[in-house]
């Protein structure tokens, strides 16, 4: 799927979903290509509903700082405007959202007191 960023600022992005799929587009999604790909709020047709099926979490170590990152994404709105990209295929909107987190790593264990079990140790 290719994707343009088309503003950091406001988190939107287009792209064009007919790559994900082997069939073709519903003739519908096919139309003549936009000369200009921008696409404003009176190009927009519907917003189209959406159900989240599986959240990603994607989690990074970070030795140097001893911390774990956690990102999340998020779809907030899909939209499908009138604009076609050069083959003619529509091209959608949407609008993402990014939570992200630092978890730092626990502290090293203490020793092990006199008495104390070691893990796996039988008495």
């Amino acid at each position: 799927m290719t994707v343009n960023i088309i503003s950091r600022e406001e988190r939107k992005a287009q792209g064009n979903f007919t790559q994900l799929f082997s069939k073709d587009p519903r003739p519908e999604d096919k139309g003549t290509p936009s000369p200009d790909p921008t696409i404003t709020a009176a190009d927009i047709i519907e917003d189209m509903k959406f159900e989240r099926v599986c959240e990603i979490v994607n989690i990074y170590d970070v030795p140097e700082i001893k911390q774990l990152l956690v990102c999340r994404p998020y779809l907030v709105r899909l939209t499908k405007p009138q604009k076609f990209d050069a083959k003619g295929d529509r091209v959608y909107q949407y609008d993402t959202s990014l939570s992200l987190g630092a978890i730092p790593y626990p502290p090293p264990p203490s020793p092990a007191s006199e008495g104390q079990k070691k893990l796996g140790e039988v008495t």
